[in-house]
């Protein structure tokens, strides 16, 4: 190895997946849904202006929510919730187009929205004050905003109205995501509480 060569990744064996080559770690846990991060030399020049250019570029992968995604931070620092140890805070790349939805979901930390590039993105909120959309983007006079952030325990979803749109957001979770958290709405028993949001509880879930 050269002097100044950063060293090689880990090599995770079979069933592993490299989740944070930066800190020289393999993941068992999740080995679908975690991958290394991307180096900022390999990123195209000029910017990617178009999803699937930005899904090859990220080098995103299918969400079980919809859309494409990469885990790009989970921090060193932990926390202990209920008892049991789990990171301060995750943070993920999230690209969602126009015809895809991000299903309407729960999970038990605060989650915030930040906007990167493309079109304006509606996120879906269903809590114990009704519905409620939160407007993700920079056309601040249609009252979108570049960041945005959903209530633990909140059911949420989201969509890009636009045809032919698409959005590339970030998503930062505190304390850490895990999977086990994560809880998909049961579309009968959310329209029951929000009869008067039929409509998108159905186009969502």
């Amino acid at each position: 190895m050269s002097p100044g060569t950063a060293p090689p990744p880990p090599r995770c064996t079979e069933g592993q997946a490299a989740c944070d080559e930066s800190h020289g770690r393999c993941s068992t846990d999740h080995p679908r849904f975690f991958a290394p991060p991307v180096p900022q030399a390999r990123y195209p020049r000029p910017v990617p202006h178009d999803p699937q250019a930005w899904i090859d570029a990220l080098r995103l992968v299918p969400h079980p929510e919809g859309g494409h995604y990469r885990e790009t931070y989970r921090a060193a620092l932990g926390v202990v919730r209920d008892g049991q140890p789990r990171t301060a805070s995750t943070a993920i790349y999230y690209l969602l187009r126009h015809g895809e939805r991000s299903r309407l979901h729960r999970i038990r930390s605060d989650e915030l929205w930040h906007f990167h590039a493309g079109d304006g993105l509606q996120v879906h909120v269903f809590a114990d004050d009704g519905h409620s959309v939160l407007r993700l983007g920079l056309d601040l006079a249609a009252a979108e905003a570049p960041q945005q952030w959903v209530a633990a325990g909140a059911w949420f979803g989201a969509e890009v109205e636009r045809p032919g749109g698409w959005a590339l957001v970030s998503c930062t979770v505190a304390p850490g995501f895990e999977f086990a958290d994560l809880e998909f709405a049961d579309r009968a028993a959310l329209v029951r509480a929000f009869p008067e949001s039929a409509d998108i509880i159905t186009r969502l879930t």
